[in-house]
């Protein structure tokens, strides 16, 4: 899931956020070289993502694009989600967007020396991009894709993914937001019985 999802979905716990973010470049045991608050947020980072990779409702989105970007269909559903988060922020929200990239940015500057060094380049990218902010642009799309696809030595199209989701945008909006629900309400399960 898209790391924008991942971080609204920490609330308002430091090491949920840290650890949350850095979730993708921790493998294996590693999670237990940090504090026991980020740990919870890697597990929880790991729980998210496999909650999510099982889901109906994302098997059925991928599908919509996996004719044309093939395994690329995963991470673009991921991209797209992290947009319709933006975009429909006051449904999830008492948090204004603004309000809560300026959080979640000190938290994770605060936090900078317990970053891998991937998360703390990505970080710097973010912020002076102002990525969160300005997710809800299908320009702010289009030059992540654009970015990505020249990281790639694969012929993988994805630089011109964002007509896919202007095609297909009210069909994924829709299942963007039935599946944040289902999201919340199993991360917020989590959070609550402790159980990562």
């Amino acid at each position: 899931m898209n790391y924008i999802v991942h971080l609204f979905l920490s609330e308002f716990d430091d090491g949920l956020v840290v650890g949350n973010f850095i979730g993708d470049d921790i493998k294996g045991k590693n999670y237990l070289q940090y504090s026991e608050s980020i740990q919870k947020g890697i597990l929880l980072h790991r729980n998210i993502d496999t909650f999510t990779d099982n889901h109906p409702i994302i098997r059925k989105s991928k599908t919509l694009l996996v004719s044309t970007y093939n395994h690329w269909s995963g991470v673009l559903i991921d991209i797209f989600f992290g947009h319709f988060l933006v975009l429909n922020w006051k449904k999830y929200s008492n948090e204004t967007i603004k309000e809560f990239t300026e959080r979640v940015h000190q938290v994770l500057l605060n936090s900078y020396l317990d970053l891998t060094p991937n998360a703390q380049q990505f970080l710097d990218y973010i912020i002076q991009y102002d990525r969160i902010m300005n997710f809800d642009k299908i320009k702010t799309v289009d030059e992540v894709l654009k970015s990505m696809a020249g990281r790639t030595n694969q012929v993988s199209n994805i630089e011109n993914a964002s007509q896919d989701l202007l095609f297909f945008y009210e069909e994924l909006n829709q299942n963007f937001n039935l599946f944040l629900q289902e999201l919340i309400q199993f991360t917020k399960n989590k959070i609550l019985n402790h159980d990562f």
